[in-house]
């Protein structure tokens, strides 16, 4: 993924690496955002996605619950959201910066995210009217059945199934604003 002029890179296990767009140099790393306060069950399965939103990185983490078999069940069991904090200040060694780590956010404001499989996008409710802020939206898979559409509002921890077509298979899909 491509933000602030660096190129993202999350590997299957949720370390990142960040690149220098023109150069390709590494530019920082960190690790996979801390797991949730409450662990999992066993069986869960962890989705992370990378999210530009203003100036911020952010890393969405849902963990789904599954039936054995790989197939995910509906609801999600954890949701959180990370910024990724880059080290910006020096530390004790004034050639050594710190580095960088996840920190987890509390609510994201007026900001909605749009989370798909591995990455998503945001927006400002305030620039579309009757839309809410602190809320993810994201999409569950369900193999050959069909696709959901869930609102997680970081303000209450509720979730709910929006309404809309049961499709094979959906996506998030930005058009050209004006």
């Amino acid at each position: 993924m491509y933000h602030g002029g660096k190129l993202f890179v999350c590997d299957a296990h949720g370390h990142v690496t960040a690149f220098d767009a023109v150069t390709l140099a590494v530019v920082g790393a960190a690790p996979p955002p801390p797991p949730p306060a409450a662990p999992p069950r066993r069986d869960s399965m962890r989705c992370m996605a990378l999210v530009p939103s203003a100036e911020e990185l952010l890393c969405v983490t849902r963990y789904f619950a599954t039936d054995g078999c790989g197939e995910l069940f509906e609801e999600c069991c954890t949701l959180d959201v990370y910024r990724l904090e880059m080290g910006i200040e020096r530390g004790v060694e004034e050639d050594q910066p710190l580095p960088w780590r996840w920190v987890r956010m509390r609510s994201i404001g007026d900001r909605m995210l749009f989370v798909g499989l591995y990455q998503g996008f945001s927006f400002s409710a305030a620039e579309f009217p009757g839309f809410k802020g602190d809320c993810i939206f994201y999409l569950k898979l369900e193999g050959a059945k069909r696709s959901c559409i869930y609102r997680y509002s970081l303000e209450d921890g509720r979730t709910e199934e929006l309404p809309g077509p049961s499709m094979h298979a959906c996506t998030w899909f930005v058009p050209s604003l004006p």
